[in-house]
């Protein structure tokens, strides 16, 4: 996994890295500045105008680096500075040496330029290092670059955003359709009140040198797909069904029966050998047309779940979608819970719900225990939060404080284990967001849980591919026509990817 570093890690780093390799400051920042060339050129029209904005810190050291070698690469170049030459850090005044060509330096808003359409609009302003608000002449360039005509591109990470934090909804942030970040992704960058301020993101590797991590308690980190590979559990030639688990899945209520039916649908695709899917009798006809090869128990209610006997050959349960929240099911869930004992376990969506009406229920779930909840169900079961610190912070206390695996639902999912650590997923587009999504995640977690991964595992693995297969079916749709269905039906070719590139 990628290390989501602080500021401070981020310099760390580098000092690091330059005692090490050894190599000068000046030239770290040479490697730096070619990779995010090699990055932004692969995406250039041969043809296109830069303009390059530079402010006299290391950032825009790496700015005057990426304009003088894009005038090597043929490309007509424009290239600003913002600030005083004598304030310059020593980095840039020699990469301001190094420049052919003139640099207008900006001290008046009547000299801000006006970007033309579809030119490339590169912020090379304030770095990770920035602390404060920005104000005065650089506050007013960003304005006027946001508003501009042009693609804007933020180098290592926008102006006016922070490594570590969001900004107050006051202050004034380069807005990026794209940010290429150095080595790893920053914290901000997953967090939804900074969207706006990354755009897409990509990370190009300058070669720091990330082993003096080894000693530092990372509690943010960000999935690869290398991360899983060799996850899946391959099937010897005398496997049978029993060999991968058997999966109780409690869901459904009438009105509310496809959510039970794509997380049965979901939970085969992902490997489960065999499925039981305890449903109110309501839910016997669907569940038997649907997914033919699930086998359906009809448990005490005609509309609802009453009743949710254990069955003791049982080795996982998932539990919560399309359940409802009334008082009877609320009881015989309760009563689940207290006959729990060496079943792994899984809850989503109302099951939730009704944790959080009864929070001391909380301490009769299995330690290892997996909950799928989106924001607001989380916050119904931690109280309110003012940030997206404090909503992580939140996070993880929850799944330290009560031995649980959690993935926080949104872009980026954020998955966490019951050591605290944070894994922000790498897949996934807003297309998901679609009504289902959640019930198809559940049954691919259980799926893979069923079939003998670890619960730390099965969840982040099945985030992962949830997302993938998502990516797929929204290369294939459309982000605006994908719907739940079309997640699972992509599960196939998500699992073959995932094969093949391990090989």
């Amino acid at each position: 996994m990628i290390p989501v570093l602080t500021s401070g890690q981020i310099k760390q780093a580098d000092i690091f890295t330059m005692k090490q390799e050894p190599i000068s400051s000046i030239d770290l920042m040479e490697r730096a500045s070619g990779q995010f060339v090699e990055a932004l050129s692969s995406r250039l029209a041969s043809d296109c105008r830069i303009s390059v904005f530079c402010g006299v810190g290391n950032n825009g050291g790496d700015g005057l680096v990426v304009a003088r070698l894009l005038v090597d690469r043929g490309y007509t170049v424009n290239t600003y500075g913002l600030g005083q030459i004598n304030q310059a850090t020593d980095d840039f005044q020699i990469n301001y040496q190094r420049l052919e060509g003139e640099v207008v330096w900006l001290s008046d808003e009547n000299q801000f330029p006006d970007p033309e359409r579809n030119e490339i609009v590169i912020d090379a302003i304030f770095g990770v290092g920035l602390t404060r608000p920005i104000t005065g002449l650089a506050q007013s360039l960003i304005r006027h670059l946001n508003q501009s005509a042009g693609i804007r591109v933020a180098l290592d990470i926008a102006s006016g955003l922070y490594a570590d934090r969001e900004p107050s909804s006051e202050e004034v942030v380069f807005e990026p359709s794209l940010t290429i970040s150095f080595q790893t992704p920053k914290w901000s960058f997953f967090q939804p009140q900074c969207s706006r301020f990354v755009g897409r993101f990509i990370i190009c590797s300058i070669g720091l040198d990330l082993s003096f991590l080894e000693a530092i308690d990372l509690k943010f980190r960000y999935t690869e797909q290398q991360d899983f590979y060799g996850m899946d559990l391959k099937r010897q030639v005398f496997s049978h069904k029993g060999s991968f688990g058997r999966l109780q899945l409690v869901a459904g209520s009438r009105g509310k029966m496809g959510a039970a039916v794509l997380s049965a649908k979901s939970s085969l695709r992902a490997g489960a050998g065999l499925l039981t899917v305890c449903v109110p009798a309501c839910g016997l006809d669907i569940l038997q047309t649907t997914v033919p090869e699930a086998m359906v128990s009809i448990c005490s209610g005609i509309d609802l779940l009453d009743d949710m006997p254990l069955f003791h050959s049982t080795d996982v349960i998932a539990i919560g979608p399309g359940l409802g929240t009334d008082a009877k099911t609320a009881k015989a869930f309760k009563e689940l819970l207290a006959s729990l004992s060496t079943q792994k376990f899984l809850i989503d969506a109302d099951a939730i719900n009704m944790l959080s009406a009864e929070l001391e229920l909380l301490r009769l779930l299995p330690e290892g225990s997996i909950l799928t909840p989106h924001p607001k169900e989380f916050e119904r079961l931690v109280g309110p939060w003012h940030s997206d610190n404090e909503k992580l912070k939140l996070l993880q206390d929850f799944c330290v404080g009560y031995g649980l695996n959690v993935v926080l639902k949104g872009a980026y999912s954020a998955v966490c284990s019951p050591t605290g650590v944070i894994s922000f997923n790498s897949t996934g587009n807003p297309g998901m967001a679609t009504a289902g999504s959640g019930d198809v995640l559940l049954g691919i977690i259980a799926g893979l849980l069923s079939s003998g991964l670890s619960s730390e595992h099965a969840l982040k693995y099945g985030v992962y591919i949830h997302g993938l297969a998502g990516d797929i079916a929204a290369e294939q749709l459309g982000e605006r026509s994908l719907i739940a269905g079309d997640i699972i039906e992509y599960l196939p070719a998500a699992f073959q990817i995932m094969n093949k590139r391990q090989k």
